[in-house]
């Protein structure tokens, strides 16, 4: 199967540090769910907001679950106020876009996990 799938990560300060990890480990869990990664089978972009939009990594920017968990363990905590809104603009208007890895023949999933 193929999709173009971009988890928009809730790094507010209510999530706290221990439901951080568990958000990052179920976007690892959810990225080894999806047998083909990168431009063949399913692209996965990340952004994580607090006060504003992160854009941690594109959808065309990893083609292994390796290089993917990597970048994952490395998005840190933001402890910053929720802008969810903030979070699903960046989603709409800059991950999914051809530049980044948007493909025109494939579905776009966003995935937004808050607290709130």
């Amino acid at each position: 199967s193929r999709a173009d799938i971009v988890l928009v990560l809730d790094s507010s300060g209510s999530v706290g540090l221990d439901n951080w990890n568990k958000v990052l480990n179920f976007s690892k869990t959810l990225v080894q769910s999806f047998p083909i990664i990168g431009g063949r089978g399913v692209q996965i972009g990340v952004l994580s907001y607090g006060t504003r939009a992160y854009v941690q990594f594109h959808m065309n920017e990893f083609d292994t679950k390796q290089e993917l968990f990597n970048a994952i363990d490395k998005i840190e905590w933001k402890d910053q106020e929720t802008n969810t809104s903030g979070g699903i603009i960046t989603m709409r208007s800059e991950m999914f876009t051809e530049q980044n890895g948007d493909r025109k023949d494939v579905p776009n999933i966003g995935i937004v996990l808050t607290d709130g």
